[in-house]
């Protein structure tokens, strides 16, 4: 996703914050940054930097600390600071990126392994073959996904209101009962997301649910039915990054919908079926049985 446009985000704290995370993830550190960081200690030594001083500070966290730490300051700054966006649009930004990374490790290593093993056969023959990370790139991308919607959705729904309202909650119900497949219902009545986008996350929830508690070995849905809910996690973070973007700052992004072919994919291809009574997918596989 593009820069945010400095013109319409004045807000320097926001806009240097923001472009830090792009730079983190990807732009590595050259000599110049490392001997021009500023050295910080501690998040109390950080929170009191002018904000030109931002950019040195995170290139030192970068080299003597890690991607975790710097990220975690750049949060709490943000959080202190924020005033054209919501707090949450910070972590929403730092997802889409995790997401991307994550993507690009699964893609690349086994290619450029490749390549290395052709020059050297013993190192070939010490890894045992070229490691595949598909399969594992897809399912942990669908835990983190539903796990970090779900939160999204808990942070910025009215759900104390809605606990409140409904008579399916006891009197000491809290979020922690809320579930996910609740909370879909409840963005869309609160205009949030629309019904499409809910029936897409439906999908994905389905297939996060088999993955995160069946063992990798007896997965139950076939590889394709993973990569394609791993596919729509994805377009799921990229699209909810864009319209929060252009909600905070007024900016029209230029974002391709796919949904009509996503969704086309899960029925004529995965041959799934939606049911609108209970909101979730019914999958064209017999799920208790072992796929050997």
């Amino acid at each position: 996703m593009d820069r945010l446009d400095e013109s319409v985000d004045k807000n320097p704290n926001e806009r240097v914050i923001l472009s830090l995370v792009e730079e983190i993830y990807h732009t590595p550190l050259t000599e110049k940054d490392r001997r021009t960081a500023i050295e910080v200690k501690s998040y109390e030594e950080f929170r009191v930097l002018d904000v030109s001083e931002l950019r040195a500070a995170g290139h030192y966290l970068l080299a003597e600390e890690d991607r975790y730490t710097v990220l975690k300051y750049l949060w709490w700054r943000f959080d202190e600071h924020v005033e054209n966006y919501s707090k949450w649009y910070f972590p929403l930004y730092i997802e889409v990126h995790e997401q991307l990374l994550l993507k690009n490790i699964a893609n690349d290593i086994p290619s450029k392994l490749e390549i290395l093993f052709d020059k050297e056969p013993k190192v070939a023959k010490a890894f045992g073959g070229i490691p595949r990370l598909g399969y594992a790139f897809h399912q942990y991308n669908l835990l983190r996904t539903v796990a970090f919607l779900h939160q999204y959705f808990l942070e910025q729904l009215p759900v104390e209101k809605r606990i409140a309202q409904s008579p399916d909650f006891d009197s000491d119900a809290s979020r922690d009962n809320v579930t996910f497949a609740l909370s879909i219902g409840w963005a869309v009545s609160e205009g949030f997301i629309d019904e499409q986008t809910a029936r897409l996350m439906h999908f994905v929830r389905e297939v996060r649910n088999k993955a995160a508690h069946n063992m990798w070995l007896d997965r139950n849905y076939s590889i394709e039915v993973l990569e394609h809910a791993s596919d729509c996690a994805e377009f799921l973070l990229d699209g909810m990054l864009v319209r929060e973007t252009e909600r905070h700052t007024g900016e029209e992004i230029e974002f391709e919908d796919r949904l009509d072919e996503l969704e086309e994919h899960i029925e004529l291809n995965l041959f799934w079926s939606y049911n609108n009574e209970v909101n979730t997918w019914e999958p064209n596989e017999n799920v208790t049985d072992r796929r050997l």
